[in-house]
């Protein structure tokens, strides 16, 4: 009886494992260094220095906002489930150039609330209910 009872738990562990569909296969997750391209629909490609971020695989966020540079945590969890969500930013206090000035304050605005992120063919677009507000391409 107990061998009867082992066959059919068997079958049906593997009837089950049948049953369920494959895993979707998720975008690879954005870790690394970006440059900032454009922010709100504005290209960024006039500043002397783009905006760059880095989305460490240790939870850290950090990167140039424009000015200053910045550092701070970032939701690993958030981030698997395909929102960009960093913690309190740190960041320096200097003062340059008003379009850089500009480009660095919407960033950091962007980034004090979670987003949502594609990953789109070697860029990675961040969105705010599903409206792009940042592309972001692999920097080099």
């Amino acid at each position: 009886m107990s061998t009867k009872l082992g066959w059919i738990l068997l079958a049906l562990l593997v009837l089950s494992s049948a049953c369920h569909s494959p895993a979707r296969s998720l975008p690879e997750l954005p870790f690394g260094r970006w440059v900032v391209t454009e922010l709100e629909g504005v290209a960024v490609g006039e500043l002397e220095r783009r905006p760059e971020l880095r989305l460490g695989e240790d939870g850290t966020l950090d990167g140039f906002g424009g000015v200053n540079r910045f550092s701070g945590p970032l939701d690993l969890d958030e981030l698997r489930a395909g929102r960009l969500v960093a913690g309190p930013l740190a960041a320096t206090r200097m003062a340059g150039p008003q379009p850089a000035m500009e480009a660095e304050a919407r960033l950091f605005a962007l980034l004090g609330a979670p987003l949502e992120w594609q990953r789109v063919t070697g860029e990675v677009r961040l969105l705010r209910q599903g409206q792009v507000v940042a592309r972001l391409n692999a920097a080099s």
